[in-house]
């Protein structure tokens, strides 16, 4: 009987200390999850920085581009002005004048 009591405390031992070691890889487990979260976070972050900047660049972009082509529309507008005046009637022109008076007296 004290062979198999022996063995009994020898398999008990041997179990504990499996969930011994056990509960120590959960413990370094759980401890290096946030770290790993953490650096997955930060990695996501830096990953959207700089989307959020590719973006930002790309619609400079754009609003240089749309300006570009404000000006150039705005160029060719006032260069019609000065053709159509011109290539009009002077009457066209002074009629236009005075309707701008007459709206600036109304004023």
């Amino acid at each position: 009987m004290g062979t198999a009591i022996d063995n009994f405390t020898k398999q008990l031992h041997d179990n504990l200390e499996a969930v011994e070691d056990r509960a120590k890889s959960l413990k370094e487990s759980i401890q290096s999850a946030p770290k790993k979260t953490q650096t997955e976070i930060q990695s996501k972050l830096d990953e959207m920085k700089t989307k959020l900047d590719a973006k930002k660049q790309e619609f400079d972009e754009y609003r240089a581009k749309l300006k570009t082509q404000f000006e150039a529309k705005e160029s060719e507008v006032k260069s019609n002005i000065e053709e159509w005046k011109a290539s009009r009637e002077l009457t066209k022109l002074e009629d236009r004048a005075e309707q701008a008076e007459d709206y600036a007296n109304t004023a």
